[in-house]
């Protein structure tokens, strides 16, 4: 099976994360805590989801492996990226070790070139 990826430019990430959702009931949320402090985190808290941000800025294995057993023990179906480098890595071994190719992996990235 190919992968697919596909890119959505807009000022609006809101609106178009919720209809990217609108097939998933449980996706698993991998964020920073810093994350938290922002605006924008309140916004997202309106989307029925999981949450993971018990990792550190250059996560390790073991972070990933807890992330992984998140979303086994949440029966999450999709996974969800907000933020900068660690947590998009982190997602993305999360899918790695769950060993789901087919699992939709959305990312948003927020970093302005720190």
């Amino acid at each position: 099976m190919s992968s697919v990826q596909k890119i959505i430019e807009t000022s609006n990430y809101f609106s178009a994360l919720k209809e990217e959702l609108s097939g998933c009931k449980a996706p698993l949320f991998v964020y920073t805590e810093s994350f938290k402090k922002r605006d924008q985190f309140k916004k997202i808290q309106n989307i029925s989801h999981e949450s993971f941000s018990d990792f550190s800025y250059n996560p390790d294995y073991e972070s990933i492996v807890n992330g992984a057993e998140v979303f086994k023990k949440n029966n999450c179906d999709g996974l969800v990226s907000i933020g900068g480098g660690s947590s998009i890595d982190v997602a993305k071994g999360i899918k790695h070790i769950l060993n789901k190719k087919d699992l939709m992996h959305i990312s948003i990235p927020t970093p302005s070139g720190t």
